[in-house]
């Protein structure tokens, strides 16, 4: 890595830092991202965690700015959580070597680090560190803004204040994983001119071929992750078996954990560890213990009897690697036991997984995964979940306006509907089926329950019997639809006047007829994934 890094002209302390910790070659994202980033440009990395995206805008602004000295922070970056935000100034700080350079996190441990010449924090931390005035930003030259699309679901009003404190003047650097339509908002309001890098997904040549293969991947944390690779040996018995890294430190670390379980690389005809290589052996399954960088190694190595053993924050990245390669992911599946009462539950949680956008819930929940296993997470989810579920409501409540008196259809008493408030509108691509598709799957009730369904560019209102009012809000509020977080609640606003985004009487409604046949299927979200 050190060669190609150096063709890009960056400074010999960069160039040493990487080598010390043991690359073997630059990701093409790298290759085509430091070039524009060194120059001073603005920026859009269509890329997420696994991709080399840290190092390719780090390498960049650290050799853009080593000479800058003290006078206040040159670089800010955003992240979705105090976590990332840690990992990411370790990962600098790293990277910067002998710099003279000071990196810091907004976070517990971190001493001055709002005066730091690099400071890293999540958006919380750093909104909040503005309006206390503790951190200053006119000296800022450069800001990173990671993960848009899950920063626009924590907080657009936070997001909206520290994009007004920083400089007109200053380099924008956005890492994206979804490319939505309030991402291209952001971005031609605060980073004019932008050079997307890969290009758009948008401007990409259209596939509509049949996957051009499979690629198999198990979720699990990296500290768990020799464990996972042991028992996947163990299920590999008598096979060949190639391990695939990112590294050749990475190889030896993970030689050396097999050797700690009695596996000898060194001796073993039919297991090999390496972190780079040409061609698969013929017969060998395959399995990366960490994430490939480019979608030319996925399809290379990776297709057919492999694994990809992906951490939760890597997912949209190896999702996005999936896309450009057409190739279909199939998640590892456990094997099957015996069917019991909660068969029907299992099978709602696999089609979750399947099916919905998890990225922004992988990032929030990565935190725990470093203080319980996986396993222990979804035991708790799982618990909370069906407490939820199994909790009737024993007292109605009265919503605070827009209650609808409708007459029932004939020999049935008059049912009393509810108006509820969606953070979702035709502007997100949805329509009124989607709609009660969610409400019906998630809150798991039928479709007569809901009734009429009007449509906004940015919100919704729908109404629901009131006997489940409680039940949809709780259902549906905080989760994730069309990459959008949801917020449910009763509609205050009552008979709004009408206007663009104001619900009406008579105008762009639209009404579910429930009874009429077929069910709307629950939303499928993009697989963009971020």
């Amino acid at each position: 890595m050190s060669e190609g890094l150096s063709e890009l002209g960056l400074r010999a302390e960069l160039v040493a830092a990487v080598a010390e910790r043991g690359f073997d070659a630059p990701s093409a994202l790298q290759l085509a991202a430091i070039p524009v980033l060194r120059r001073g440009g603005n920026a859009v990395l269509h890329a997420s965690y696994g991709s080399g995206l840290t190092a390719a805008y780090g390498l960049a602004l650290l050799d853009r700015f080593a000479d800058a000295g003290d006078g206040g922070p040159q670089t800010l970056i955003v992240t979705p959580s105090g976590a990332r935000a840690v990992s990411a100034a370790d990962e600098l700080a790293a990277l910067a070597g002998t710099l003279n350079l000071r990196i810091a996190a907004l976070a517990p441990g971190w001493r001055n680090a709002e005066t730091a010449n690099v400071v890293c924090g999540s958006l919380q931390d750093v909104a909040g560190a503005i309006g206390r005035s503790a951190l200053k930003l006119e000296s800022l030259q450069a800001v990173v803004l990671e993960s848009l699309s899950t920063l626009l679901d924590e907080g657009s009003a936070e997001l909206d204040a520290i994009m007004t404190a920083v400089p007109r003047e200053a380099q924008r650097v956005i890492t994206t994983a979804a490319y939505d339509t309030r991402v291209e908002r952001f971005v031609e309001q605060h980073a004019r001119r932008a050079i997307s890098i890969p290009a758009r997904p948008a401007d990409r040549a259209a596939g509509t071929t049949e996957p051009a293969g499979e690629v198999h991947y198990l979720v699990v944390p990296e500290f768990d992750k020799d464990d996972a690779l042991a028992r996947l040996l163990v299920r590999s018995s008598g096979e060949a078996v190639l391990v695939t890294t990112r590294s050749a430190r990475r190889a030896e670390l993970v030689r050396g954990l097999l050797a700690a379980r009695g596996y000898d690389t060194k001796q073993s005809d039919t297991l090999r560890v390496e972190s780079a290589i040409e061609a698969p052996p013929r017969g060998a399954r395959v399995i990366a213990y960490d994430a490939p960088m480019d979608a030319a190694t996925l399809t290379h190595l990776h297709t057919g009897s492999g694994i990809v053993l992906v951490t939760p924050g890597e997912l949209a990245h190896l999702r996005l690697l999936a896309a450009e390669a057409n190739v279909a992911l199939r998640a590892e599946k456990a094997r099957a036991g015996d069917r019991d009462v909660g068969a029907a539950f299992r099978a709602e949680v696999r089609r979750a997984i399947e099916e919905r956008d998890l990225d922004a819930q992988m990032l929030l929940l990565e935190p725990l995964f470093e203080e319980y296993s996986a396993a222990e997470v979804a035991a708790a989810l799982s618990a909370l979940l069906r407490e939820r579920r199994m909790a009737a409501p024993t007292v109605e409540r009265r919503a605070p306006a827009g209650k609808v008196e409708e007459a029932a259809g004939p020999g049935g008493p008059p049912s009393t509907f509810t108006r509820l408030f969606f953070s979702i509108g035709s502007r997100d691509g949805i329509r009124p089926g989607d709609l009660v598709g969610a409400i019906t799957g998630e809150a798991d009730i039928t479709g007569a329950q809901v009734g009429r369904i009007e449509m906004r560019d940015t919100f919704s209102v729908v109404e629901v019997a009131a006997d489940v009012a409680e039940r949809v809000i709780k259902a549906l509020n905080g989760t994730t639809m069309r990459t959008r977080a949801l917020r449910v609640d009763y509609d205050r606003r009552g008979s709004a006047p009408s206007g663009r985004d104001r619900p009406s009487a008579g105008r762009d409604r639209a009404r579910h007829r429930p009874g009429t046949g077929d069910r709307p299927r629950p939303p499928r979200p993009p697989r963009d994934r971020d």
